[in-house]
């Protein structure tokens, strides 16, 4: 089953429906996998919500593999850590093109009649009355990724200089169990504003939990977005976690020269992330997985992780490692 739901990813093969026509006509992945019988996808589904916790133990041991492989190429960018959030949309209502559409042209049609001016603005109006959360599930919470409000299961990624995945948190009830001190607000009228907020307090106790799972990997710098720019962030990057150096937008503190080569060289490289983030939902189709259960879906997520985890392994012993973010160009 595990080798067959790496295929899927590394074929990009969007459907489990799709990939069992692929194994059904294919003896040769049948055989790969240790198939007499092609399964349906109702075991592919179980599969992934009973064995999750196992998904998660094989995805963290295979960072400590990978992450020798990782500064034996490049010291210097295997020291870095680069975190962002972003979400995967979930299988419902609310997420239709139609639900929001209808809102918007409602909004603009109240702003029009009522003959009010520009400082009125029908995106952020609309932001503020949909609700926060789908009706049929409190933790599918709305969102505004990419330019367009939806309705997600938001996730945390940290990943090297490399664009190497090292850590994915699933903010789930888990999560916010496990982590008390984390107050979730009330949205404002920014999405914008709500996405910072929403980061910025879920940066460090990620960074913490990832480091106590990896004792030995010990990255020297930091890189994220504006979020974070905020003091006591800074005070716990150095003092608390042990970074030697932080590239942050905005505030006049990470000890290195805004306008600098340096800060120039280095801070460009934290696009890698948005990269593995793009890459997890386009080539590994977690983008568009029609369902709304969270637990198939934080499988799917841990799937694209390892998939690019057994990808620097196979590159490593191939010594191909032009290949490390994706093995696709090689099998072709």
């Amino acid at each position: 089953m595990l080798k067959a739901l790496l295929l899927q990813r590394i074929f990009s093969i969007p459907t489990d429906t799709l990939l069992i026509v692929f194994l059904k006509y294919s003896q040769e992945l049948r055989d790969f996998c240790g198939f007499d019988v092609v399964p349906d996808g109702s075991k592919f589904t179980r599969f992934k919500q009973d064995f999750l916790l196992d998904l998660q133990s094989m995805f963290n041991h295979l960072v400590d593999l990978t992450e020798p492989i990782c500064q034996k190429l490049n010291p210097a960018l295997a020291d870095m850590t680069i975190f962002d959030t972003s979400g995967i949309e979930a299988w419902v209502m609310e997420n239709n093109p139609k639900y929001a559409n209808r809102m918007m042209k409602q909004l603009k049609a109240f702003k029009k009649s009522h003959n009010l001016d520009d400082s009125y603005d029908p995106y952020k109006a609309a932001y503020g009355s949909m609700p926060t959360h789908a009706a049929s599930n409190q933790a599918i919470q709305q969102m505004y990724i990419n330019g367009h409000f939806c309705y997600a299961y938001k996730f945390g990624i940290v990943t090297n200089g490399l664009g190497i995945v090292r850590d994915i948190s699933f903010y789930n009830k888990d999560f916010l169990n496990a982590h008390p001190d984390i107050v979730v607000e009330k949205k404002s009228d920014s999405p914008d504003e709500d996405k910072s907020l929403a980061d910025s307090k879920a940066l460090l106790p990620v960074l913490i939990d990832f480091f106590k799972k990896h004792p030995f990997i010990e990255p020297k710098t930091f890189l994220g977005d504006a979020a974070f720019d905020t003091i006591e962030i800074y005070k716990s990057l150095f003092e608390d976690i042990g970074f030697r150096n932080a590239f942050i937008p905005l505030r006049a503190y990470p000890g290195i020269e805004r306008s600098s080569k340096e800060w120039e060289n280095t801070y460009k490289i934290r696009v890698n992330v948005e990269n593995s983030i793009n890459h997890f939902k386009d080539s590994c189709n977690i983008a568009n997985r029609k369902t709304q259960n969270e637990k198939t879906l934080h499988a799917d997520l841990l799937l694209a992780g390892i998939t690019q985890l057994v990808t620097v392994i196979v590159a490593d012993k191939i010594h191909q490692y032009q290949y490390i973010r994706s093995l696709k160009p090689l099998i072709a």
